[in-house]
């Protein structure tokens, strides 16, 4: 990849930031019960950008390149799995743990913090990453504290298969093949379930592998520097068709697709990852950046921190979002990234070279 690593990544950290913004100004601020067609037209609008498809893709390309690059160093499982549990794990347990406090407080002090607890599963299936085939097997979305996770899940449950896959499987070819059959069987295994589940979300995250064996590969770099401002218009002309359907109220049962949608973003990726950001898209990712450095936290703990809001000062709920992004802050400055640095103690080596013989 031609641009620099920091560069790279400071461009990614602004799609990190659009996506978990959308998330999080959807559920608090255009879910309310107002039926204005000003507010419906705002809460079509909200929904042009598909915050949880953008950050599936994203993961599938970062931790698709990471095992790209290190699937032949020795210890490679143990150093990828290490490093992901510091980073997922420590944040989660502490949700499961805050739900777990304020449970009990809810129900010696009864304030009404969630109105319902378990749901209608029991808790060990957070404990296992499996609330995603619960929620569907049961029909049910579980505790509301914790709804959220089901993505978390998902992507848990991928990162126990790529590794394998990335490690074993060689050939480049078959490598493209198989992920480009998981893209299109991807909307197939959705029908008749429903996108909480690893299958239903194999295009986002596949395609996302798809691009970082693209961007590794001399033919695949070309190919992206020879078609930079088709691929451009090819997402603006997208976006901007999405602006003028939800403008009036349609769909499209092609753009208005899980598939489509991944695919783009993944051409999105590839335009800020592989080279510097077109100018008009520079500001917003230097404003979104920092965002995208906080997302984790954000996004596990916004419905939580609303809910506290509702409980106990529900005038002064449009609050929520800057207590959420300073209690980001806070946790990534003396919590995540001390874990981070712990995680990346252990380094991918590089394979042993043997002498020759010959």
């Amino acid at each position: 990849m031609n641009a620099d690593a920091q560069s790279r990544s400071r461009a990614l950290d602004g799609l990190r930031g659009i996506a978990v913004l959308q998330v999080v100004i959807f559920h608090y601020y255009l879910l309310l019960p107002i039926e204005t067609d000003g507010y419906l037209l705002l809460r079509r609008l909200g929904g042009v950008i598909d915050g949880l498809t953008l950050f599936f893709v994203l993961s599938g390309f970062l931790i698709g390149g990471i095992l790209l690059d290190a699937r032949a160093a020795p210890g490679m499982f143990r150093v990828f799995y290490w490093r992901r549990a510091c980073r997922i794990l420590p944040l989660y347990f502490l949700l499961l743990a805050t739900y777990g406090a304020v449970r009990l407080m809810d129900k010696q002090g009864h304030f009404g913090l969630i109105y319902y607890w378990y749901g209608e599963f029991p808790f060990w299936n957070y404990l296992v990453f499996w609330q995603n085939e619960r929620m569907v097997r049961d029909a049910v979305l579980g505790a509301p504290w914790l709804v959220v996770t089901w993505s978390l899940a998902v992507e848990m449950q991928f990162y126990l298969i790529a590794p394998w896959v990335l490690r074993f499987v060689s050939d480049r070819r078959l490598l493209v093949g198989l992920g480009a059959g998981c893209v299109l069987a991807a909307p197939l295994l959705r029908s008749g379930t429903n996108p909480y589940l690893l299958t239903g979300r194999l295009d986002a995250l596949v395609a996302g592998v798809l691009l970082a064996i693209m961007l590794r590969n001399t033919s695949g770099q070309s190919f992206l520097l020879r078609n930079r401002k088709a691929l451009r218009v090819l997402v603006g002309v997208y976006l901007v068709t999405l602006v003028l359907l939800r403008a009036v109220n349609a769909t499209s049962p092609i753009l208005d697709n899980l598939t489509t949608t991944a695919l783009v973003y993944a051409v999105l990726i590839a335009l800020l990852a592989d080279g510097s950001p077109w100018p008009v898209v520079r500001p917003v990712i230097e404003v979104l950046a920092p965002f995208g450095l906080l997302s984790y936290f954000i996004y596990l703990f916004h419905l939580p921190v609303a809910y506290v809001f509702a409980a106990f000062r529900p005038q002064l709920s449009v609050l929520a979002l800057p207590v959420t992004v300073g209690l980001a802050a806070l946790s990534y400055r003396h919590f995540e990234r001390p874990l981070i640095g712990w995680g990346h103690r252990l380094q991918y080596r590089q394979p042993e070279r043997f002498p020759s013989h010959s």
